[in-house]
C-alpha cells in the first residue's frame, strides 16, 4: 500500500476518518501509512496511537529498527518513542546505536531520552575556533592527538580538503570520532609509541593535550620525527604563570578542579619560557605565539604610570612590564612550530 498510493491523498482521507469518529479505523491504517509520512505528520499519528493505548504500535519504533534508514532518523525517532511512551523497543534501539552517532546528532537524544544517553563531557563538542584559526590551510595530513569527539577534526575537513587522523586514549570518544575522521586510533600516549611512519603529517594538532602526559618532552619528540620537513605542530598549553594559580599560593593554596589550568587530571605544568625549551629541545622553530586571556585577571592590572601592578587577593605584584602582565592575565598560551625544512 506504501509504495503504490499517493500518502498525502489516504493521510488526508484518515484524518476525514478520524474526524468523523472512526477512530479504530483511522489508527490501523495510520500505523501502516505513517512511515513513509514526513516526520510531523508520524508524531501526529503516533501521538494518537499512544492517547488511544495503543503506543506498542507506533510508526516510529518501524523507523527505528529500519535498517534502510540513517543512524540519525533511527535514533531521533527512537528516542521520539521513546519519549512519548516508554516503548521498550525504542529504548533498545537508542541504546544499540547511539555511540555510533557523532557528538552533535546526539544532542536531540539526550532531550529525548535523557535517561538513556547519558550527557557528553563538554570537551567532547568544544570546536575550538582558536586553534582552527591557526591549522594551516594548506594542510592536507593531519594528525590530532587527544582528538575527543572529532568535532576540530570535521570542522577541518569541512574547510579543506585532506586526511585526519585521531588519536583519543577514550573508546567512547573514538566511536563518535571515527563517523567524522579517515581514522582513529585508541592509544594511550603514556604507554605507547605513535604508531604511524616517520615524515607522515604536514601538521600535527595538540589541543591541551600534553600536560596531561608523564612524557610531554618524549612526545614532542614523537611529533617532530611524525611531520614532514616543514611541516608544523599547533599547540595549546594551560598557564601556570596566572595571576589567578599566583594569588592561591600567595594565600597558601593549591587547589585542583574539575577543568582549567589546575585540572586535577595535569600531570606537568609549564610557563611560556618553559615550554619554548621544551619546544626547541625537540628541534623546533617556534613561528608565533598568542594568548587566551582571562579578562577578570586583564582587569586586575593597572597603571601606576611608571609601570604595571597586579593585585589580586592578598598577591600584589609591582613593577610589570607589558609583557609580564599580559602573561599573568594568561590561560592558554598557543604556539605554532615547525619541523625545519629540509636544506638542499
Amino acid at each position: 500500500m506504501v509504495d503504490q498510493v499517493d500518502l498525502s491523498a489516504v493521510d488526508a482521507l484518515l484524518e476525514k476518518e478520524w474526524a468523523a469518529g472512526r477512530v479504530d479505523e483511522a489508527l490501523a491504517e495510520a500505523t501502516v501509512i505513517a512511515v513513509g509520512l514526513p516526520i510531523p505528520r508520524m508524531l501526529e499519528w503516533s501521538a494518537r496511537l499512544r492517547s488511544a493505548g495503543r503506543a506498542a504500535e507506533c510508526p516510529l519504533v518501524t523507523v527505528a529498527c529500519d535498517e534502510e534508514r540513517t543512524l540519525a532518523d533511527r535514533a531521533l525517532a527512537a528516542a521520539t518513542a521513546w519519549a512519548m511512551a516508554k516503548d521498550a523497543r525504542a529504548a533498545a534501539a537508542v541504546t544499540d546505536i547511539v555511540d555510533r552517532l557523532n557528538a552533535l546528532e546526539r544532542l536531540p537524544l539526550q532531550r529525548l531520552a535523557p535517561d538513556l544517553v547519558d550527557p557528553l563531557p563538554a570537551y567532547y563538542l568544544h570546536p575550538r575556533p582558536e586553534i582552527l584559526a591557526l591549522i594551516p590551510g594548506a594542510a592536507a595530513n593531519l594528525l590530532e592527538l587527544g582528538c575527543a569527539a572529532g568535532v576540530l577534526g570535521s570542522t577541518v575537513k569541512l574547510r579543506q580538503r585532506c586526511r585526519y587522523v585521531g588519536v583519543e586514549m577514550d573508546p567512547f570518544a573514538a566511536r563518535i570520532a571515527a563517523n567524522g575522521l579517515d581514522q582513529v586510533a585508541v592509544l594511550d600516549l603514556d604507554g605507547s609509541e605513535l604508531p604511524f611512519e616517520p615524515g607522515t603529517f604536514d601538521c600535527v594538532v595538540c589541543a591541551d593535550v600534553l600536560e596531561h602526559l608523564k612524557d610531554p618532552w618524549g612526545v614532542l619528540a614523537q611529533i617532530f620525527g611524525l611531520l614532514q620537513p616543514g611541516g608544523h605542530v599547533v599547540i595549546s598549553i594551560p598557564n601556570i604563570r596566572n595571576l589567578g594559580v599566583m594569588a592561591q599560593l600567595a594565600a597558601g593554596e593549591w587547589l585542583y578542579e574539575d577543568a582549567g589550568i589546575l585540572d586535577r587530571t595535569h600531570l606537568r605544568f609549564f610557563t611560556r619560557r618553559s615550554f619554548e625549551r621544551a619546544l626547541l629541545g625537540a628541534g623546533f622553530e617556534i613561528r608565533s605565539e598568542n594568548s587566551v586571556f582571562d579578562p577578570s585577571l586583564q582587569a586586575a592590572t593597572s597603571n601606576t604610570g611608571q609601570a604595571l601592578r597586579a593585585e589580586l587577593g592578598q598577591l600584589q605584584i609591582n613593577g610589570l612590564t607589558p609583557q609580564d602582565a599580559m602573561e599573568l592575565a594568561t590561560i592558554q598560551i598557543l604556539f605554532v612550530a615547525a619541523r625545519p625544512a629540509a636544506i638542499a
